[in-house]
């Protein structure tokens, strides 16, 4: 999300440079040449065409260098533009930290980021705890920071071991109430209003009341996401006690908090304000400040300059008189005791989106790195001049003040009065709202708050009613903790919130688990009959001795309840696997890459992809949605080949040669213009060097298969390089589990009528044979890895295929009933399934040479499970709950109906003439 006061930021233009003499002075002063010797490499972002969106981040960060004698790589991201980069910010810059699944790229050492994008980082101590240097650095002036940025944005709780600091702000996002058209108040009689019916009344009057469309009674935050609004009114009424408490979930189950009469109150007032302005600014209106001179009010980032009139005044953000009193979303008034924090019983809670900009370090780093990066980031706080470096808002109480307010570069025309009024506000906010409410801080909150903001949009669009937004959202967010593990998430938002870990009996009650009542600090099984065994003990006391019958009955005991412990472990497993396989059909992993045709052919061979994305000919896809969008515009080829040698994907060039001639057999069968084509390849697409991220990208293989227009199949005959004699023709590409992986995830969305073969001379459709025999065979395939026998590898290629497969089949058994395309498929499969969707595999392992006494490793193998009973659950869970079910067949069919009813336009009529192929 980019607020008001950043969007300004971010299009600052770089600051010039200072007078040598001086460069130095000041904070800067006693770190000459401190960090001689040391390289830093920070993440930031720079736009394509245009200034840095972080310019003056890049112009302290070259300032540090001078002055320190480190070396700064100010080299950064690239992105389209400012505004929109800021979700690629976010994804490169978790996939270089890394999650408590995945190991990080570790590219970079400091990352100019949001606080809501880091808590997981945080739990899993992946970030550099800056607190040592905070407290040494009396010149910082840390404690000066309003306290909502001290306390709040800049910790992560750590359980009862403390606060971590891991976020070292420049930055400041907070919601308040700006009235741009103080004169319509006074001359109509009307206060400033202290709630949010109130605000709705007065924006209702003033919206368009002369019928031109050239006033909006009040606007709302309209950057990045749709539902910062609808939080914003959210957290009066739902959150009462503080911070702590939280608005989004129950911080022990993490049920969401969207449901009673609470939230349909909330949600009322929110849909009252959006129609009461531009509704859908975010696609009707273009960016601010197209638009937003035209709002009586705005509910926003307060941008300090810029407004219009310099006339306009800062209020604190409007509440409510009644509130949440129940989990299940009850509602009450006001009183001492549920509202401790209200004013004149008007409960308000001061909304952060994302919390503002500022800086991270990653843990690992050297003793003398670390120092620096954090000296970086220290000094850019400490020289974060609002009102000078940024157009932002301030961070540090002394840069309230009405001199700053009433320089020309703020837009002057601030009074007494009208500095007042936003001291007040800010000050409020910032320093003594004890009841402030943040952005939501737990793992993958971007997916949770996109899955959000479609609810909201389809609320905005008319195709959702009001009343089903807080069921719509609380399913997504179910789903999505439930992929994650509820426990994992609890703790992590519970230490957002600064609250202490759940008890074990909390834990026990958390999962509906029933107390043993003799140890409450134990979990009684709930299914160990224990009359029963009370029964088994008597009967063996007849026929033993005491001493007896105390050792068998112990062994019992605790033999039946690791028999039972261990079957609720694998269950809970497999529903956490089926949870997983599902996600997989819904949502991408891993962003899909894809490359320019042009850019393809224009290579002359098949190239790299950690080279692709350097030379930035990467078009990086994040959101699954975008990917279907992308595919209704633009051709997108998916090209499935076998590597030719080990290191190497194409040591002959004649596959990319292939894949040339293909791309124009292509467009001229389907009127295709070359420069509209986008091309998946496995070794241009899939990150090749961290094998984490590669193996996200192949949990992602569905989702890039469903989006692509067309499939080819790649096999010209060729010598493999490494074994003399074997030629990789059709025949071997029919064999290797990758390429049936491939052709399988195509055809189960797909079916077969939009893939190609390509062999020695040319690209034919594929004959339905050429499929059914060989393809639907995954895991009877030949995989390396085990030709290699698994040496440095603790998992097998087969078993990496799993989830992706078995959320296919969930797919294809939801739609079995559903006549067309999708029963035909079915049939097509259920009669193979026990050879398709193998139980288990035998894993062969062979250790490294070496030891202690330099001999070669040994060679073992042992069964593992594949599929298991994962099939005949999927199928269970497919059969008895209908949303799931509806979920699954709702994602085999998303981005696809094009294909069934209406041949999409790729460009060929608009980007003329087609290019030159190979």
């Amino acid at each position: 999300m980019v607020s008001t006061g950043t969007a300004l930021f971010l299009l600052t233009l770089a600051l010039p440079a200072a007078d040598t003499a001086d460069d130095c002075a000041g904070y800067l002063a006693p770190r000459k040449d401190a960090f001689a010797g040391v390289t830093l490499r920070p993440l930031f972002m720079v736009a394509e065409n245009g200034p840095s969106c972080f310019s003056a981040f890049q112009s302290t960060a070259e300032r540090f260098a001078r002055c320190t004698g480190a070396v700064v790589d100010t080299s950064a991201l690239s992105v389209g533009d400012c505004d929109s980069g800021s979700e690629k910010l976010r994804v490169e810059a978790v996939l270089d930290i890394g999650t408590s699944s995945s190991s990080g790229q570790q590219l970079y050492d400091l990352y100019v980021v949001k606080p809501t994008w880091i808590s997981e980082q945080a739990e899993y101590g992946l970030l550099h705890d800056l607190s040592a240097y905070i407290r040494g650095d009396t010149a910082l002036d840390f404690q000066h920071t309003f306290r909502s940025v001290r306390a709040w944005l800049s910790q992560y709780q750590y359980g009862l071991e403390g606060s971590l600091t891991i976020f070292m702000p420049f930055d400041l996002d907070l919601n308040a109430l700006v009235v741009q058209r103080p004169e319509l108040l006074r001359s109509g009689g009307h206060a400033v209003p202290e709630t949010w019916d109130e605000l709705a009344s007065l924006a209702e009057l003033y919206n368009d009341p002369d019928g031109t469309g050239r006033q909006y009674g009040v606007c709302g935050l309209c950057y990045g996401f749709r539902f910062s609004l609808l939080w914003t009114v959210l957290a009066s009424y739902s959150q009462t006690k503080g911070t702590s408490e939280g608005f989004y979930f129950d911080a022990a189950t993490m049920e969401p908090l969207l449901g009673g009469e609470t939230f349909r109150l909330a949600s009322e007032i929110w849909l009252r304000l959006m129609k009461a302005g531009p509704g859908d600014c975010m696609e009707t209106l273009g960016p601010p400040p197209s638009w937003q001179n035209r709002c009586v009010f705005l509910v926003e980032v307060p941008l300090l300059a810029g407004h219009g009139s310099g006339a306009f005044e800062v209020h604190k953000p409007p509440g409510s008189t009644r509130v949440r009193a129940t989990a299940k979303g009850a509602v009450a008034d006001c009183d001492d005791e549920l509202c401790p924090h209200a004013s004149m019983g008007v409960n308000r809670a001061t909304y952060y989106p994302t919390g503002g900009w500022g800086i991270a370090v990653r843990s690992g780093l050297d003793a003398a790195t670390a120092e620096a990066a954090t000296s970086l980031a220290a000094t850019m706080h400490h020289e974060s001049q609002w009102w000078t470096d940024y157009m932002i808002e301030p961070i540090r109480r002394k840069d309230v003040n009405l001199d700053a307010f009433a320089r020309p570069e703020n837009g002057g025309g601030w009074t007494n009065g009208t500095f007042a009024a936003f001291q007040d506000a800010f000050w409020f906010s910032a320093e003594d709202d004890r009841n402030m409410a943040m952005d939501l801080r737990i793992a993958r909150s971007g997916e949770y708050m996109s899955a959000a903001d479609e609810a909201v949009r389809m609320v905005i669009k008319g195709k959702l009613p009001l009343e089903q937004l807080g069921g719509e959202i609380t399913q997504k967010w179910n789903t999505l903790t439930a992929g994650v593990g509820y426990l994992k998430q609890s703790r992590i938002y519970r230490n957002s919130l600064h609250l202490p870990p759940l008890t074990k009996v909390q834990l026990c009650a958390t999962f509906r688990v029933e107390m043993d009542a003799e140890d409450p600090a134990r979990c009684k099984e709930a299914d160990v009959d224990q009359a029963s065994l009370v029964i088994v003990i008597a009967v063996l006391g007849s026929l033993m001795g005491v001493a007896m019958l105390f050792s068998a009955a112990r062994a019992a005991y605790y033999s039946y309840r690791r028999a039972q412990q261990h079957r609720k472990r694998r269950e809970l497993d497999m529903k956490l696997r089926i949870e997983d396989a599902i996600q997989t059909t819904k949502t991408l992993n891993f962003p899909m890459n894809l490359v320019r045709g042009p850019d393809f052919v224009g290579a002359g061979k098949m190239v790299q992809h950690e080279t692709l994305r350097g030379q930035g000919k990467l078009l990086v896809i994040d959101w699954l949605h975008e990917a279907y969008s992308v595919a209704t515009e633009r051709p997108i080829v998916f090209f499935s080949h076998q590597w030719t040698a080990f290191g190497e994907p194409d040591h002959t060039n004649k596959q990319f040669e292939m894949m040339c001639t293909s791309l124009r057999t292509i467009c001229e069968k389907q009127d295709w213009n070359l420069e509209a084509v986008l091309v998946w390849a496995d070794f241009s697409s899939i990150p090749q060097v961290h094998r984490g991220l590669q193996g996200l990208a192949i949990r992602s293989l569905p989702a890039y298969a469903k989006a692509a227009s067309a499939f080819v199949v790649v096999a010209p005959t060729v010598p493999h390089n490494d074994l003399p004699g074997q030629l990789c023709d059709e025949d071997t590409y029919r064999r290797r589990v990758w390429c049936r992986a491939e052709q399988l995830c195509h055809s189960l969305r797909n079916g077969t009528r939009d893939m190609w073969v390509a062999n020695d001379t040319a690209c034919l459709p594929m004959e339905k044979n050429w499929f059914d025999d060989h393809a639907r065979f995954v895991f009877n395939g030949e995989a390396t890895c085990c030709r290699l026998q698994h040496k440095g590898q603790l998992l097998c290629d087969r078993e990496a295929l799993v989830l992706p497969i078995l959320g296919l089949f969930g797919e294809l058994y939801a739609g079995k009933n559903i006549p067309g395309e999708r029963q035909r498929l079915w049939d097509d499969v259920k009669g193979h399934q026990g050879k398709m969707f193998p139980e288990a595999f035998t894993f062969t392992f062979c250790s490294e040479k070496g030891g202690n006494n330099g001999k070669e490793g040994t060679t073992t193998s042992e069964t593992r499970v594949l599929f298991g009973e994962l099939m005949g659950k999927m199928e269970e869970l497919i059969d008895t709950d209908a949303a799931v079910r509806e979920q699954l067949v709702g994602s085999s069919t998303q981005g696809v109906t094009g294909r069934d009813s209406v041949t999409p336009v790729h460009g060929a009529a608009v980007l003329g003439a087609q290019a030159e192929l190979c």
